[in-house]
């Protein structure tokens, strides 16, 4: 997917073939809702909405963004759950979704996100349990819940990791 000119514009980094391969969209006052069509980008590794005043939910149709690394949606008034979609992200190394008005569980489909290593799902309303499937991410160093609505115990598979749970109602 290629626009003219788009490769001009300040937090947009283009590759080569001139296919959009980063949006840096931070902090920019932004007020609106996540288009669908952000998933016709199909070159893009890096998409960062953090920091703005983004409403609506998150378009399902991100999870079609195979080549994303990087998501960042932290610090905006998002609602609804976290996309099960998310799961088709396998490329994906850090996720933030956090301090957002995100409801529902935290997806098991997440634990399908061979490559990531930083999840914040922090400041949401989400509710459940730690997934036991997040136990597969062998490369997931960092996971932080804190602030959610969520209880149980933290599964076995990481207990090795770094598991910030502050103010929730699980135990270690």
């Amino acid at each position: 997917f290629i626009l003219d000119g788009i490769c001009e514009f300040a937090g947009v980094v283009c590759g080569p073939a001139g296919h959009i391969r980063t949006l840096m969209l931070n902090d920019q006052s932004l007020r609106w809702t996540i288009p669908w069509e952000v998933s016709l980008l199909s070159f893009l590794t890096f998409l960062d909405l953090s920091e703005n005043s983004l409403e609506g939910t998150i378009p399902t149709e991100i999870g079609r963004l195979t080549a994303l690394s990087e998501l960042y949606v932290r610090f905006n008034a998002l609602t609804g759950t976290i996309p099960t979609e998310l799961g088709q992200l396998t490329s994906l190394k850090e996720l933030s979704v956090s301090s957002n008005a995100l409801t529902g569980t935290i997806p098991t489909e997440l634990g399908q996100l061979t490559s990531l290593e930083l999840l914040y799902v922090f400041l949401n309303a989400l509710t459940g349990t730690i997934p036991t499937e997040l136990g597969l991410l062998t490369r997931l160093t960092f996971l932080h819940v804190s602030y959610n609505m969520l209880a149980g115990t933290i599964p076995e598979a990481l207990t090795d990791i770094n598991v910030r749970i502050d103010g929730t109602n699980i135990t270690a």
